[in-house]
């Protein structure tokens, strides 16, 4: 896990100086090398759906006196070559860890994420997003394996569109520096597998899933609060929750490198945990 935690520490440095240094050296319309490597390369913040709002992947550093220093990072990779207008497939690997003594984690975890736009006319579209995934803690020693199935509108004409507004590039020219807002919600059910641990569960739950998150963007400036909420079904025996808020700056036109503030709030298993991180960002 070290050696991961060093290679994404390297790449969170890397990637905005190469970034910046080709801006510099390149005309604007000529295609970098980072800009064809984002055509098949994505980087972002750990995710469940494709379709949620695209945030940066995360590295925060926090050090106390008297107290050890600790180090957060939440990032995924994914695939992009397989992605095309009405479906797609998008394998990813995402990898979670803090140091913290309080919340300490590790988990590294496989998903393939695929969509099909079922409907489609000039007010907005509809799309279906199976996914599965298998996550394994090295802390916890705790194995999820997960499949989920989501519905996800899109009516981009109304007063505020209900849309994905993250991958809007602006112009950076002064012409459209103005606000853009998004509400993008989803439904679905998901099944959740869990074994391992000190206690050698083995538990089996279906849940139902609402979740939505409402964007505001401003030329460098994106703010998201994201909510979930998940219901076992059909018994509703089991509830799980979770919200937050991100504040993210970006430090380039190409929104790769950034400064981002997060508050986060979530219950499982009726055990509560809030959470602030501030820390350096990237997204490709």
């Amino acid at each position: 896990m070290n050696i991961i935690f060093t290679v994404f520490l390297w790449s969170m440095i890397m990637i905005p100086a190469i970034s910046v240094s080709q801006d510099k050296t390149k005309k604007k319309k000529e295609e970098s090398f980072m800009d064809k490597v984002q055509k098949v390369i994505e980087i972002r913040r750990s995710f469940d759906l494709l379709s949620e709002t695209t945030k940066p992947a995360l590295l925060s550093f926090k050090k106390n006196e008297g107290e050890k220093a600790v180090f957060t990072t939440d990032f995924a990779v994914a695939y992009r070559g397989f992605r095309y207008a009405g479906w797609g497939i998008s394998p990813s690997v995402q990898f979670d860890y803090s140091s913290s003594i309080y919340d300490q984690l590790e988990r590294l975890t496989g998903r393939v994420n695929t969509y099909y736009e079922f409907y489609k006319y000039s007010g907005g579209s509809g799309r279906v997003e199976p996914g599965i995934s298998y996550s394994k803690g090295f802390y916890s020693k705790i194995d999820e394996q997960e499949a989920e199935l989501f519905f996800i509108p899109r009516f981009p004409k109304l007063f505020i569109p209900v849309m994905n507004i993250s991958d809007i590039k602006f112009k950076y020219d002064g012409k459209d520096n103005r606000w853009i807002f998004g509400l993008n919600p989803s439904a679905g059910i998901t099944y959740l597998r869990m074994t391992g641990g000190s206690r050698n569960i083995n538990d089996n739950n279906t849940f139902g899933t609402v979740a939505a998150s409402i964007t505001a963007r401003r030329y460098y400036l994106m703010i998201e609060v994201y909510g979930r909420y998940e219901s076992e079904f059909p018994s509703d025996r089991l509830s799980r929750y979770k919200y937050e808020s991100t504040l993210s700056f970006y430090f380039d036109e190409r929104e790769r490198s950034s400064i981002n503030a997060r508050f986060e709030q979530e219950e499982k298993e009726k055990r509560r945990k809030r959470k602030i991180t501030i820390g350096f960002g990237i997204k490709l």
